[in-house]
């Protein structure tokens, strides 16, 4: 098909971890004029993200159209009940079509931009830069020529080296990110001008989380939205003839209380560590976690001598090492840190349970899922607990086997932290101040939106890449699981 048959063009601006619950004041207050134009003159709702709301799988799942149990990719890392192991499978996050290779073999060209779970860099017809945070800051382009084009431009990164330094509130860190995001929308704004013909384009702000996640709603947090709305303005008016779509890959919000489920689980009885686990406890009362350590070899200049010692017996030491230490969101080294013969369960961060079992114990499933549902948090007095699936409720594919066997959906203002050192079911936030939500946010508006208002329900981030699919005139694939939003398009 020619780029002639391709009825309509789109935008897709991806803005990692948005939600209404953060930005409403802003927009009522009239500080985010350009997205309040699009809910007026376009569509807007809730979005609901697949299970768990987290970056990886969900830009995953927006942009192949499929849940999780088919992209076989369930949260940054999954387990491997064999092996008592985390893995990552990275192969995974490249055996299925994504909408930009669908527009691409139908004629169109396309630009990628910082798009996360990407890298390294696949051919396109058109453009594609890797992102945040897997990406790594070399080759991370295709075409590979225009990465030397971004770095003498724009300075262009993938990741910046002071990122860490955002947890401790550190100004330059902070404006390191601003820049990075009008940096973002500059790129993508320069590669349409260079490239006219192109039919679509993604472009992700990806560290916007980060701020969300270590300020919440501080004064930083709404600069970066009044960046993001300012392009956002620039761009509608500048390609008029576009549709364009707002979206996140899942929401915020701010944190009240922690619910430490794999503490949970060992009161009940369900999983058992070893005594090293004391010894992290000591750790934690002397402040001697991960982040500390990271943080102080960075100051020494040390990150990059062990780098260069990552291959050796030395750093192999070193790395073994660092992952006993406590730290803020990681179930560590779980070989040298559970009793497996004594385990039934262990848990993922941000809500996911795998039984150790590989026969699935539907009994035990159904009684973890209902002491879950009952459980009431001393310190807010409220249930951390929204509802409780099996794998069966949320995931279908291929990959189901390999699935959590239970999906925790909580409730806004609580974080689920998986960390194995922590003892306390219940604990104050410490780090984080926001956390990942259920819900985030979509925005349409162009030449084929129908101009509603709030639609009245929730869009899943599977529908996102069938609707535009549809506008494009492309035939949406059946093996996609979500559907086309017809009620806001225009029929031509």
């Amino acid at each position: 098909m020619s780029l002639s048959k391709i009825k309509d063009k789109a935008v897709v601006i991806g803005i990692d971890g948005a939600s209404f619950n953060l930005i409403q004041p802003w927009l009522d207050d009239g500080e985010l004029p350009a997205l309040k134009t699009i809910m007026n003159k376009g569509v807007y709702a809730w979005s609901k993200s697949c299970y768990p709301p987290v970056t990886c799988p969900n830009w995953k799942c927006y942009s192949t159209g499929k849940n999780p149990g088919k992209l076989g990719i369930f949260w940054w890392t999954n387990f491997d009940r064999t092996k008592k192991d985390l893995y990552l499978p990275r192969d995974r996050l490249f055996i299925n079509k994504e909408i930009w290779d669908y527009i691409g073999n139908a004629g169109g060209k396309v630009i990628v931009v910082n798009m996360p779970l990407t890298y390294p860099p696949k051919k396109v017809n058109g453009i594609l830069i890797s992102g945040a945070p897997d990406g790594l800051n070399t080759r991370f382009t295709y075409p590979r020529k225009l990465e030397l084009f971004l770095k003498k431009e724009f300075r262009y990164k993938v990741n910046p080296s002071d990122l860490h330094l955002v947890r401790e509130h550190d100004e330059n860190a902070i404006s390191n990110i601003l820049d990075l995001i009008k940096i973002r929308f500059e790129v993508a704004r320069t590669l349409l001008e260079m490239n006219r013909d192109v039919s679509f384009l993604h472009l992700t702000i990806f560290y916007i989380n980060t701020l969300h996640h270590y300020l919440w709603d501080g004064y930083h947090v709404k600069e970066a939205w009044k960046i993001i709305d300012h392009y956002i303005g620039v761009f509608i008016k500048e390609y008029p003839d576009f549709n364009f779509f707002i979206i996140s890959d899942h929401g915020s919000s701010k944190i009240n209380s922690v619910f430490n489920v794999n503490a949970w689980l060992e009161k009940e009885g369900y999983l058992n560590k070893k005594l090293i686990i004391h010894v992290q406890k000591i750790f934690e009362k002397i402040k001697l976690n991960r982040e500390n350590v990271l943080k102080y070899m960075t100051y020494l200049g040390l990150i990059r001598v062990a780098r260069m010692l990552s291959n050796t017996r030395i750093g192999r030491f070193l790395e073994s090492t660092l992952s006993l230490l406590p730290s803020y969101e990681s179930i560590g080294n779980l070989k040298e840190i559970i009793k497996w013969d004594n385990t039934l369960a262990v848990a993922l961060p941000q809500g996911l349970i795998y039984l150790l079992n590989p026969i699935e114990n539907r009994v035990l499933i159904n009684k973890i899922k209902r002491k879950l549902l009952g459980i009431v948090d001393p310190i807010t007095g409220k249930h951390p607990i929204k509802r409780v699936y099996s794998k069966y409720e949320v995931y279908s594919g291929s990959f189901l086997a390999e699935a959590p066997d239970i999906i925790i959906e909580y409730n806004d203002g609580f974080h689920l932290s998986a960390n194995i050192s922590e003892s306390k079911i219940f604990s104050r936030p410490s780090i984080w101040l926001a956390e990942n939500a259920h819900r985030g946010i979509f925005l349409a508006y162009g030449p084929s939106i129908k101009g509603k208002g709030y639609l009245g329900y929730n869009v899943s981030i599977l529908d996102v890449a069938p609707t535009i699919l549809h506008i494009m005139g492309l035939k949406v694939p059946q093996d996609m699981d979500g559907r086309i939003i017809r009620d806001i398009i225009y029929e031509r």
